[in-house]
C-alpha cells in the first residue's frame, strides 16, 4: 500500500511525506503477519512488527522495532520562530487479545532512545538526549470498509502511555 500526507503549519510553510506498507502473511506460522512501514519526507520513519497468534486462541504477541523523526514548530504570528527535530529509535513487545475481527486490546513495554535538537531559531528550550523506557495500553477499533480509501466506518485508537525512565 502507498500513501502520502500534506500538512501546513503556517499559511506558507508545508510538510510533505510519502509512505508505504509491506505485508507478508503466514511467514513464520499460520496467522502470522509481518508489517513493514516506511515514510520518506519531512517525518521519515521505518518500523516493523511481527504479529504472532497464540495457537487457536484470540491471544497474540507482537514484537516491534522502529525509528522515527518528527518536527515540532513553535509558531508566532504565522511565522516559524523555532523548530525542534526529534529522533526516536524504539524496540518493544506487545501482548494482546483480539476482541473481535475489528478490535484488539494490547499491553506492552518498550525501550528506546530519544534525542531532541534545535533545528532552526532559538526557542529558549534545551536540547535533550537519553534512554526512554515505558509501558503502554492500547485499544483499537477499525470498522472502516476499506484500508486504502474508506467510504464509511470508524477508526479509533485509545492509548495510555507511562514513561518509566526518560
Amino acid at each position: 500500500m502507498l500513501g502520502g500526507t500534506l500538512e501546513n503549519t503556517t499559511s506558507s510553510d508545508f510538510r510533505i511525506a510519502s509512505c508505504a506498507r509491506y505485508l507478508a502473511f503466514d511467514l513464520v506460522g499460520s496467522g502470522s503477519e509481518l508489517r513493514v512501514d516506511a515514510t520518506i519526507g519531512s517525518a521519515a520513519s521505518l518500523a516493523s512488527e511481527l504479529y504472532l497468534p497464540i495457537a487457536s486462541t484470540p491471544l497474540f504477541v507482537a514484537p516491534y522495532a522502529g525509528v522515527a523523526t518528527t518536527t515540532f514548530d513553535l509558531i508566532g504570528e504565522d511565522v516559524v520562530v523555532a523548530r525542534y527535530r526529534q529522533t526516536m529509535p524504539r524496540l518493544g513487545i506487545n501482548a494482546g487479545v483480539n476482541l473481535g475481527p475489528q478490535s484488539d486490546l494490547r499491553v506492552g513495554a518498550y525501550v528506546g532512545h530519544r534525542s531532541s535538537s534545535v533545528e532552526t531559531g532559538d526557542p529558549g528550550l534545551p536540547e535533550l538526549e537519553g534512554q526512554e523506557t515505558g509501558v503502554e495500553l492500547n485499544w483499537r477499533v477499525d470498522t472502516q470498509d476499506s484500508p486504502v480509501v474508506p467510504a464509511g466506518g470508524v477508526y479509533s485508537q485509545v492509548r495510555l502511555t507511562h514513561t518509566i525512565n526518560g
